[in-house]
């Protein structure tokens, strides 16, 4: 009888609880890091210059700042 009130305690106690929304943010900060960390490691990574002018470039451009020219991609990715 009294895991049973106990339960009923618990179940209804649950809504009321405080949740730390710090808590929440720091595990999806965590876990977006994990997920690029992984993507990095699994992905070939391109060359950090222009193949055309020599300029440096960063992994996310897809066009050179300096000539203009496009950049070359895998087919796999978005």
């Amino acid at each position: 009888m009294a895991a049973i009130a106990m339960l009923v305690i618990v179940y209804i106690a649950i809504p009321f609880r405080k949740r730390s929304p710090e808590g929440k943010e720091a595990l999806i900060e965590k876990w977006i890091r994990d997920e690029r960390n992984q993507r990095e490691k699994d992905q070939p990574s391109r060359p950090e210059v222009c193949p055309f002018c020599g300029e440096s470039v960063r992994e996310r451009d897809r066009f050179c700042p300096n000539c203009g020219k496009k950049l070359s991609r895998d087919e796999n990715e978005i």
